[in-house]
């Protein structure tokens, strides 16, 4: 593209110099003389400027188009980003409200098991978040995640059968709420940070 002033002003001096030094060796007085140069000049420099126009035309309907390209790419990346934001906050709320089910007796039940219902909601959940959830927020096995949640699902086995039991300890519901809010807190990090 910087080239085409220099082609352009290389051809008009190519074709003034092809004009007057093989046809005529000087300036004519003849006006019948300039107007054949005119026909001549226009003959020659208008091919020229047409390839030339041609050339960037093509030229910026490459860049227009590599840059819409471009524009597409990263809008795709950016909606399929969003997407798994929202899955994985949905998630992340699902799992919120089936813990804090956990926590409240279900009391429309006549026997300790059927209160205890939703603490069983709460273990198959975290085992299904376990086996099929981890891979929505790109965390492996061994991370750190992994083993908190799997931490929070031993502590709801037990709270589990001390609900059954008998009344859960204090200090083990509050033991159990630190994990469960550890492993609500991480999935929010690795959401907000991914």
């Amino acid at each position: 593209m910087k080239k085409i002033p220099y082609i352009i002003i290389l051809s008009v001096i190519a074709i003034l110099f092809l004009y007057f030094f093989i046809f005529h060796y000087g300036l004519s007085r003849d006006s019948n003389e300039w107007n054949n140069f005119a026909s001549y000049f226009n003959g020659v420099i208008n091919p020229i400027i047409m390839i030339i126009n041609v050339f960037v035309f093509i030229k910026l309907t490459k860049a227009v188009s590599d840059e819409n390209g471009k524009r597409a790419e990263i809008q795709i990346k950016v909606q399929r980003d969003i997407a798994i934001m929202q899955l994985r906050m949905q998630e992340i709320n699902t799992m919120s409200s089936v813990l804090n089910e956990a926590f409240v007796p279900n009391a429309s039940g006549n026997s300790i098991l059927e209160k205890g219902q939703p603490i069983v909601f709460a273990i198959s959940y975290i085992e299904c978040f376990v086996t099929s959830k981890l891979t929505l927020f790109a965390i492996n096995k061994e991370s750190e995640t992994t083993k908190k949640i799997e931490e929070l699902h031993d502590k709801m086995g037990a709270y589990y059968e001390l609900f059954t039991t008998k009344l859960p300890i204090r200090e083990q519901i509050i033991d159990l709420l630190i994990v469960r809010s550890e492993v609500l807190n991480s999935l929010q990090n690795i959401t907000i940070n991914d």
